[in-house]
């Protein structure tokens, strides 16, 4: 089957090639037709059309032809040119309105990295720091208010709890020690949840340690954090108490952030 394509008409006169750019102002809003394309349906045909099967149309009813396609890459062309002083020159294909954006940028540009791939140049001004500062905001975001922590968080914080009051009750009895594996969200919602949180993206391994003391009669956690900068985890304070915190004043310091039944869709 043969495709005939019709030949786009150029812009005419230099009125539409050179704009007076610093009197263009965003927003910039452009209608266009649709490409080429095979009959949207079948009420665009006749009883007897003798091309009413939709098989006759290789890509189906209401798609772009290839003309089409070609049709529509020549309006981005012409766009491209007439706003080449607009627009930038360097463009990720990437909408950025949130920090979740970024966010995930981040992540992108540093798994290709670690894969040895060579970034595109247009990262080289704001690869890593830039695009790393604005990513940690996203996690700001997450734990905006106390509700978010309660829910973000709050609830691994309670089950650390109860597991702690268990074990103390039963000491001769259940688990020595609970492991979690997650994201380096979830750790980072957990240290800001406590406290202990300084602008960073955890790395690959970064853990938080929550251990159960007994000191001098009386029962109390621990936090540690490792992130890999040094080689032992380095041990953290609590606002509002001491390297060890007894259990009590622990569970008073969290009290509000414990969900409650409900809130976990129990």
């Amino acid at each position: 089957m043969s495709i005939s394509i019709m030949r786009t008409f150029p812009l005419r006169g230099k009125s539409c090639l050179h704009l007076q750019v610093a009197s263009l102002h965003w927003p910039l809003l452009q209608l266009f037709r649709h490409g080429n394309r095979t009959p949207d349906s079948v009420q665009e045909m006749y009883p007897n059309d003798p091309y009413l099967i939709e098989t006759y149309y290789p890509t189906g009813l209401g798609q772009l032809t290839n003309a089409g396609k070609i049709r529509e890459f020549n309006i981005g062309t012409s766009l491209r040119q007439r706003y080449s002083r607009f627009l930038s020159e360097l463009h990720s294909g990437l909408e950025v309105s949130t920090f979740r954006h970024i966010y995930n940028l981040y992540f992108g540009l540093s798994t290709e990295e670690e894969w040895g791939f060579s970034l595109p140049d247009w990262t080289q001004p704001i690869w890593p720091r830039k695009v790393t500062a604005v990513a940690i905001h996203e996690y700001y975001v997450q734990m905006a208010n106390d509700r978010m922590w309660k829910l973000a968080s709050g609830h691994l914080l309670r089950k650390i709890l109860h597991d702690t009051e268990t074990k103390i009750a039963q000491l001769s009895k259940g688990c020595k020690i609970h492991l979690y594996s997650a994201h380096e969200n979830n750790v980072v919602q957990l240290l800001i949840l406590l406290g202990v949180f300084w602008p960073h993206i955890p790395c690959y391994g970064a853990h938080v340690i929550l251990e159960v003391h007994h000191i001098e009669e009386e029962f109390g956690i621990k936090v540690f954090y490792q992130n890999w900068e040094v080689e032992h985890p380095e041990l953290l304070q609590i606002p509002g108490c001491d390297v060890f915190c007894p259990l009590d004043q622990f569970r008073e310091l969290f009290s509000k952030y414990m969900p409650e039944d409900d809130e976990c869709g129990y």
